[in-house]
This record gives C-alpha cells, structure tokens and sequence, in this order.
C-alpha cells in the first residue's frame, strides 16, 4: 500500500472516529442556519422596524422595549401574552433588535440540532437525519423568515417543541415535559398543540397514568389562564371575536375557502412534498409507526381557527412533515447516502422555488429581492424538478413492490 493509500485510509478511519460524527453533527445545523442568515443579510433584507405600527414584530419589539414611540403595542393581546421571548430579549446584555436576531439565530440553530437528535432517537441513520435537517433548512417559513421579520416568538416555539417531542422519545418523565410545554405556552399559545400528541405516545407506551396526564395537561393549561388574568392589556381583544373574524375571512364564501386550499401544501412545504405524494404506502407507514407525530401536522391547522396567516402558521408541523419526507426517502432507497444526497438536491430545488415564488420577493415590506419577468417560469421549472427527482425516489420503492407482487402470484399459482 503507498503512501497516499495510506493517508485516504486514515482519512475514512477518522470520519467514522465518533468523536468527529459528533462534530459533523453539531456543525450541520450551524451551517445550515447561517448559511440562510447569509443569504437573508446579502440579499434579503429584513423587514423595517419603523414603518407604520403595527405587525407582529413590531408588539413585540415594544414589549422588549424597543419601540419608545409605540409603547401601546406592548399592551396588544393576544401579542403581550406571549411573554418569554421578548423577556429573553428584554434582560439580555444586547439592544432589542440585536436582542432578537441573536435569539432568533440561537433558537434555529438549537431547533435544527434537536431535529437531528429527534430523527437519530427515532431510529434514522446519521445520513438520513443530516438530510432532514437541510431539508428543514430549506423551508422559507421555518428558517429563512424568521430571520427576515427577526422579531418573532416563532424560532423560540420552533426549539421548545423540538425539544418537547425528543424529550418525549427519549422516556422523560411528565413533570420535566410539563414544564418544557409551560414554557412553550409563555412563548406562544401554540404549544398546547404538543398535549395530545404527547398523551398519545404515553398511552401508547403505556405510561399514560392519571398523575402523568394531571402534570402534563395541568401546568400548560393554567400558564395559559393566568397570563389572560394577570398580564395587562388594552381592551378590546376577544378570542370569541377573533375566532369569528378568522373564519369569516377564510371560510366565508366556498370561492375563498376553494381558493386558499392550495395555500395548505405546496406554498407552505415546497414541492419536498412530491416525495410523499409518490410514496403513499410510506406515508401510511410513518404514519402507523409514529401517530404522535402525524397527530401533529392536523393540530397545527387549529391555529387557522383565530388567525388569517396560513403558511408561516401550520410550518409548526416541521416535526411531522420532516421525518415524514425522511422516512420516505430511506423506504425508497435504502442507502444512507443515497438519502442524504437526494435530500440535499430536493433542498437545493426547494430553494429555488422558494427564491422566486411570489411569497419570498420584494413584495413583502423591507426586502430587497426583486420580482423579474422569469420568475414563474422558474417557479414552474422548480416545481417540475421536484417532481421528477421524487418519482426517481420513489421507482425503487415501486420496482421492489411490484417484485413482491409477482412472487406472490407466483408462490399462489405454484
């Protein structure tokens, strides 16, 4: 064996040292997530603080105390419930803008991490899970928007519930799970959504006991309650009144509510959706295997109830759409680094697609992107790539399915 044998031998003996698996593993999500701050700082842009009060951003940069010249919007509900990011913000050494983007840039970075650590708990090889996690990466909702309008609650919600849903596969008890979905509701009244899904995978394990469900329910619940008790806002907010606006606007006529349907898949997850379309049988298996997590994807449609955004609502499923797509891509080829090859191209493809559909350009206030004449051309081409390299995924799946069938007609005719 020569010399340069030797070295290449040395090389893959450290690749595999887990000592180097865990740096790989610890550095992806870092990469992933700045990686799309770059892009967001370069080229993006963020959108502006002091154009006219109020959106989402701007309560709670008021509530961090951010906005002197708007100190009313820090008494908007349902926004000033949503307590722990701008208090993180709030008692950091940082300014409030600088404040949010370092928490912002923290909690994707700890969300991805934790999405790795999820998909390896659930039974994914390394390559499998680091293809999830650039999959993730390439979501304009989960990663890329936040950062843009980086004064959100959002990213906070993202690592919580991550952290909720590998805490619950890995058998911590309810008391700690409790407290972690307390904490998810101070961010944000979303985390409710991690209770049944959580209740399920107990019943399922059997560790569902009366005490278990009293302390995972409990602490949530009356979080919730007493921050409409005890934190003070203007009047005027009713949920009874924001529930009927919410379905006034959305499902008011059958043409509205025929016309935003599309708005559910495609422009919220990108065309990685392809991937399940054409592996059904996977998607009924994940969906067998892990309930608790595909309970989630129609919990995250609650939130269409009492608010009148779609797509950056129901991204919160990320959890369950991911290993979903993941567990596609192993079913249909088998090979880890088939897997996480496939998912960096449909990440690469999702990109574009996101780059130059209408949800992702100038249009939203503060970017810098532009809107050019090709851009749905380019849309259409995404999408079509997509498409393609799922039915490529997915003809192994069906070759070997198909050989199934023929040995059984067979062994029935023999």
């Amino acid at each position: 064996m020569d010399s340069s044998s030797r070295r290449a031998a040395a090389i893959r003996r450290a690749l595999r040292h887990p000592l180097a698996r865990a740096a790989a593993a610890a550095l992806l999500p870092v990469l992933v997530v700045v990686i799309v701050a770059l892009v967001v700082h370069w080229h993006d842009g963020y959108v502006p603080v002091e154009r006219g009060c109020c959106s989402d951003h701007s309560y709670y940069l008021a509530m961090a105390g951010g906005l002197p010249r708007h100190p009313e919007a820090a008494r908007t509900p349902p926004f000033d419930y949503r307590i722990l990011t701008p208090l993180i913000v709030r008692v950091s050494p940082l300014s409030p803008t600088a404040g949010f983007h370092a928490l912002t840039l923290a909690a994707l970075i700890g969300a991805a991490a934790l999405l790795w650590q999820l998909l390896r708990t659930l039974g994914f090889a390394a390559g499998a899970a680091a293809g999830g996690v650039v999959l993730a990466g390439s979501l304009y909702w989960l990663v890329e928007w936040p950062q843009m309008d980086y004064a959100l609650v959002d990213p906070l919600s993202f690592f919580l519930a991550a952290l909720f849903m590998l805490a619950l596969y890995r058998g911590v008890g309810p008391l700690p799970l409790a407290a972690i979905a307390t904490l998810a509701v101070l961010n944000k009244e979303v985390g409710l959504i991690l209770l049944p899904p959580a209740a399920l995978y107990l019943w399922r394990t059997q560790r569902l006991t009366p005490r278990a469900a009293l302390a995972l329910a409990g602490a949530p619940v009356v979080a919730v309650v007493l921050l409409r008790l005890l934190v003070p806002s203007d009047a005027g907010y009713h949920p009874l009144d924001a529930l009927h606006a919410a379905l006034a606007h959305r499902y008011g006529s059958w043409s509205r509510a025929f016309h935003d349907l599309p708005d559910y898949f495609v422009p919220t997850w990108g065309p990685v959706l392809f991937v399940l379309a054409a592996q059904p049988r996977s998607l009924i298996r994940f969906v067998r295997r892990f309930p608790e997590l595909a309970l989630l994807y129609p919990l995250a449609h609650l939130q269409l109830l009492v608010a009148t955004d779609t797509e950056r609502l129901l991204v919160f499923a990320y959890l369950a759409v991911i290993p979903a797509v993941v567990f596609a891509l192993r079913e249909g080829l088998r090979r880890d680094r088939l897997v996480l090859a496939s998912a960096g191209l449909l990440a690469l493809v999702q990109g574009c697609y996101f780059e130059y559909t209408r949800l992702a350009t100038a249009h939203i206030a503060g970017a810098r992107a532009s809107l050019d004449p090709a851009s749905h051309a380019w849309e259409r081409t995404a999408i079509l790539a997509a498409a393609a390299l799922a039915l490529l995924i997915a003809a192994p799946a069906w070759r070997r399915a198909l050989g199934r069938r023929r040995r059984l007609r067979r062994a029935r005719a023999a």
